[in-house]
């Protein structure tokens, strides 16, 4: 015991080290009439920083590899002119967009023939399409909250190996209890990776045609009739020793582990053996419900550990890279402190 203090407090002194970095220095936009003429300014590979504001634009086209940051989405807004046009459209690999609210247009943000793209901490609001993947591998989807999109909040098509993660899909329309919006829906799409998402209240939670080996777990369904439609398509509804929280599924957990005793069948295409009995919280590595010491000691016993090693265990791997390591133990102490 005493030595597995030692070995966590280590990490823990590590982890004070990822808080120290150095980061290229930013653009600041000054006296910019637009954030298009912004981009085209940019060098690839800067970081452009949108000061707090409300900015009315569409059509914003990032076609070389940059950083486009806003100072939070509740600070930095971008408002489109028409809803006929999309927001930003992402035509570069290696981009990455934080920090914005962007409401209003076709689409909040397109990524089409794009790669390692990152979409992260935003707010995608009140368009028709939230944000919509065509032909685009390899992207990381993350920390983004998506409300009132009328069509879908994320959308997948023809797009692969995609890691979609801690999303909030909320398509509630106060004219409509049922919702207006798909909350994921992927068409022709593989591989793809749908981990650690809330979904309330859309028409269809999950809609997948004509696609496979899409994966999903540790979701939040909160709609108690499970609003899942699947066509032509084979997913995996659970990793290894995890599924997803079904609001309103009732099992039994004799051994108190937070893995319902029963699977929870839809009909033949969905199939979830280890539907969760908590909803899930990111850094929750023992599915009490609760983020705390134990969540880190769980991964502290499995540290530095491969997902083809006995000693490796789904549950602690909280950031999904197929290995135990300083992120882990990163995102619990971060969803600690915010809980």
């Amino acid at each position: 015991m005493k030595n597995s203090k030692i070995q966590l407090t280590t990490m823990l002194l590590i982890l004070l080290s990822l808080f120290i970095s150095v980061h290229a220095e930013p653009l600041i936009p000054k006296n910019t009439p637009s954030i298009q003429e912004l981009i085209e300014k940019a060098a690839p590979g800067d970081t452009i920083l949108i000061e707090p504001g409300t900015y009315y634009e569409d059509n914003i086209l990032i076609n070389k590899p940059l950083y486009l940051k806003g100072a939070g989405y509740d600070n930095t807004i971008i408002i489109a002119t028409t809803s006929t046009e999309v927001v930003i459209k992402i035509t570069s690999n290696n981009v990455r967009i934080e920090g914005l609210t962007i409401m209003n247009g076709q689409a909040g943000i397109m990524i089409k023939n794009a790669r390692n793209v990152m979409i992260r901490r935003n707010k995608i609001i009140r368009n028709k399409e939230g944000i919509y993947l065509w032909n685009s591998h390899n992207n990381k989807i993350i920390g983004n909250i998506l409300f009132q999109n009328n069509y879908s909040s994320i959308c997948l098509w023809y797009s692969n190996f995609n890691l979609i993660f801690n999303n909030i899909l909320n398509g509630t329309d106060t004219t409509n209890s049922t919702g207006i919006s798909y909350g994921i829906d992927i068409w022709s799409g593989n591989n793809n990776q749908i981990i650690a998402n809330t979904m309330i209240n859309n028409r269809r939670d999950i809609y997948v045609s004509i696609a496979k080996n899409n994966t999903f777990y540790r979701n939040n369904i909160m709609t108690p009739t499970f609003r899942v439609f699947i066509d032509r398509s084979e997913c995996l509804w659970n990793c290894t020793e995890e599924g997803n929280y079904w609001h309103g599924y009732s099992s039994i957990d004799n051994d108190n582990d937070g893995i319902a005793d029963n699977p929870l069948y839809l009909d033949n295409l969905v199939v979830d053996n280890y539907p969760l009995m908590h909803p899930y919280k990111v850094g929750d590595a023992n599915h009490d419900g609760e983020i705390n010491e134990y969540d880190l000691h769980t991964v502290a016993e499995r540290f530095g550990s491969f997902r083809t090693q006995e000693r490796y265990k789904d549950s602690a791997d909280i950031w999904p890279d197929g290995i135990i390591d300083i992120r882990d133990i990163s995102i619990i102490a971060r969803s600690s402190s915010q809980n």
